[in-house]
Formats: structure tokens, sequence, C-alpha cells
């Protein structure tokens, strides 16, 4: 997220605190290979929604992660 990269990452834990589904990446659920293989497909084949995804990532991880906010707690 940091790098600006579009993530795909499965729906478990903390991780929709971070990725909002088709905003800054792709949640899929647990257990689903052949959901993965779609999205990556996906992702592969739209440049567009790639740079989307990553420039939102990018703006969370500034917003949401710096260091000193997250040990607020």
């Amino acid at each position: 997220m940091a790098s600006g990269t579009a993530c795909i990452v499965t729906n478990v834990g903390g991780v929709s605190e971070w990725i909002k589904d088709n905003v800054n990446g792709l949640l899929i659920p647990p257990q689903r290979p052949d959901i993965l293989a779609q999205k990556i497909l996906e992702l592969a084949k739209d440049t567009e929604k790639r740079k989307i995804f990553g420039k939102e990532a990018r703006q969370t991880i500034i917003q949401k992660g710096k260091w000193e906010n997250i040990m607020k707690g």
C-alpha cells in the first residue's frame, strides 16, 4: 500500500480496516483460490484500475498509517 501498489487481500482479521473493496484494493473471501485467480486476472487486464487502487492505497497509508497515530491507540 505504501508503495502505491494495488492490493488483493483475504478478508480476515483487521484487513478491512485498511482495504476497502473496489476503492483501494480488492477483498476476497478466505479459502477461495478461484476468486483470487479471477481478481489477479482482473487487475492484470485493467491498468487504470490498478493505478486508481494504488493511488488510493497510498493515500490510506498517508492518512491512517503514521506510526505516531497507530500507537495512540
